[in-house]
């Protein structure tokens, strides 16, 4: 089975004062970078508080389909408490179950983003770094020892869905830390793991082995990577069986089928403009051009708009602003505050509905600078991030392939 492959990448080191990493960010960056390599779309979130970590994985997820490949990696301070595994952002942590993100309200929330779907979790968490006090010393023989940055370390109690297909993978073994490196190198885990990743016709279980046998040498046994598999078939991250993406860009297979001839996505598809219509003449040219800019394969989008023939999201909105606000819009996943400001005070108005037959059920005003600018500054955080989900959902439903 062809399977699309996504990845949502954490690197947190802010952590300030004794909790300070120096090594999680570039592990992303170079996790992303040997990912990319073979085949995997890569998002990254990098130093990032509860709510963008929260934010980031819901847009991430809202992106995964039936079929799916899913790689999440984190690499920075984990706990446990209660019996739970805790992410641990960028901020002070007061009560995990709020400060942090919960290592099984993911796993359920991955579970349910579609059938099928392949998921494999690493953290690189529970970290100790030489550069802070959370290695610490045995007195009697003086030999190195550490303890995790923030209460317990993760546990081996992770309760995996059935439903869908698990890897779970920590950096060490449940209960113990794994340890960091010195500011400009990769951690004992996440080191070994790049030197192994993308080996040719190797399984995960194999390309572990040989992670593990390398950070035991490594560490003088004192670390062991953990697999927890429930993976009902061989993953290949590169050679055989390897689930590469299938796009409309990938080499000899691609240009041998036109984009202009889609094909139908099931016995049930609509009936085709050729079928439907007796075309002859501007008609013919009409439909020819319609079938190069809209996917007529009969797919249907939630909002019941016309889906882009590449990118298949909704091409019923129209941009007439100007090519620095379109780099902007373009460049909506890395938004800060200010931009949302910059939406909400009518940065909005820069899309409007197409007049040759679009049928969007979806409306721009419905977000228009009123519903967030006159909110107090104590509102209800939920009804915050209520809003923010409407503006995103919004710019991940609109085709940005291209000006139109």
């Amino acid at each position: 089975m062809s399977r699309r492959r996504l990845a949502l990448i954490f690197g947190n080191d802010n952590y300030g004062g004794d909790k300070q990493l120096t090594s999680c960010v570039k592990d992303a960056r170079d996790m992303e970078s040997k990912l990319r390599s073979v085949g995997f779309t890569c998002t990254q979130s990098h130093n990032s508080d509860k709510r963008a970590m929260d934010c980031a994985f819901r847009d991430f997820c809202s992106k995964i389909k039936n079929n799916d490949c899913i790689l999440i990696y984190f690499s920075g301070h984990g706990m446990e408490q209660n019996g739970k595994n805790y992410l641990v952002p960028i901020e002070k942590v007061c009560d995990p179950e709020f400060d942090c993100v919960c290592l099984d309200t993911m796993l359920k929330q991955l579970n349910r983003c579609g059938d099928n779907i392949l998921n494999v979790i690493i953290l690189d968490a529970c970290r100790a770094d030489k550069d802070n006090n959370t290695w610490k010393t045995k007195g009697a023989n003086a030999e190195e020892c550490s303890e995790p940055a923030y209460g317990k370390a993760l546990t081996s109690y992770v309760r995996l869905p059935t439903e869908s297909q698990f890897a779970l993978i920590f950096s060490s073994d449940p209960g113990t830390v794994s340890f960091g490196s010195k500011a400009g190198e990769n951690s004992f885990f996440t080191s070994a793991l790049l030197n192994h990743l993308i080996t040719p016709n190797l399984t995960l279980e194999e390309i572990m082995r040989n992670v593990q046998n390398e950070i035991l040498e490594k560490s003088s046994k004192r670390q062991r990577p953990w697999l927890n598999s429930c993976l009902r078939e061989p993953f290949y991250l590169n050679g055989a069986g390897s689930t590469r993406p299938t796009t409309a860009s990938s080499g000899i297979a691609a240009a041998s089928k036109p984009a202009s001839t889609p094909r139908p996505a099931s016995a049930a598809s609509t009936t085709s403009w050729s079928e439907e219509f007796d075309l002859s003449g501007k008609e013919l040219i009409r439909n020819r051009l319609w079938s190069e800019e809209f996917d007529l394969s009969g797919n249907q989008l939630r909002c019941k708009g016309r889906p882009c023939a590449k990118c298949k999201k909704c091409r019923d909105w129209h941009f007439n602003g100007d090519d620095e606000t379109w780099r902007w819009v373009c460049n909506w996943e890395n938004w800060t505050k200010a931009d949302e400001k910059r939406w909400y005070d009518g940065g909005w108005k820069c899309f409007t509905k197409r007049n040759d037959g679009a049928t969007c059920r979806r409306d721009l005003r419905n977000l228009r600078d009123r519903d967030r600018r006159d909110l107090d500054d104590d509102v209800d955080p939920d009804l915050l991030l209520l809003l923010d989900r409407l503006l995103y959902d919004l710019l991940r439903h609109i085709c940005l392939c291209d000006r139109h």
